[in-house]
């Protein structure tokens, strides 16, 4: 019984403390096509190449199960519009608990998203977003998946806020 809320508190407790730092960027090629998206995801590219990850995968995946609940998109193999999304930087992090910030270096992620017409081939939105969980405090052996679910979660926000009409053609969100 310890040891499972021992468990928990070594998942939980440093998340919460180190959190995920997001840094955002949108940029809207054009207006959203109204109601619920229908969209092809493609397989996440990784131009990263980190040793021991497939993070094309993993971004494939948390894309997949972020979208399936976010109700502005419906993932449609036949869909009109695709997105297409990429990880193109990812430093990882210690791989073991640290305590102090000398002690290591932050774990970041890069993770961009477009959505593009399938007829016209034209982006309509695009997202760029950074996730780091800083340096010092209290991590876990998964804090290199975190950041990038992270760092997903919040593309798909953007994305999901331009689908709603939040964002105008053209407008850069920092």
């Amino acid at each position: 019984m310890w040891n499972r809320a021992f468990t928990g508190l070594v998942v939980v407790l440093p998340l919460a403390l180190a959190g995920c730092v997001p840094d955002s960027a949108l940029t809207a090629g054009g207006p959203p096509p109204g109601g619920v998206i229908a969209l092809r995801l493609e397989p996440c590219t990784d131009l990263t190449h980190a040793a021991g990850y497939d993070l094309g995968a993993e971004a494939t995946n948390d894309f997949r199960s972020v979208l399936e609940a976010t109700p502005a998109f419906r993932l449609d193999p036949a869909g009109r519009y695709r997105l297409v999304c990429t990880v193109s930087d990812f430093v990882e992090g210690p791989p073991s608990v640290y305590w102090t910030p000398p002690a290591g270096a932050a774990t970041r992620g890069k993770v961009g998203a477009r959505i593009i017409d399938g007829a016209s081939g034209a982006t309509l939105a695009a997202v760029r977003n950074d996730g780091e969980v800083p340096a010092g405090g209290l991590m876990t052996v998964n804090v290199n998946s975190f950041v990038l679910r992270t760092t997903v979660e919040r593309t798909v926000h953007d994305l999901a806020a331009w689908a709603r009409g939040e964002h105008a053609a053209g407008a850069a969100v920092p």
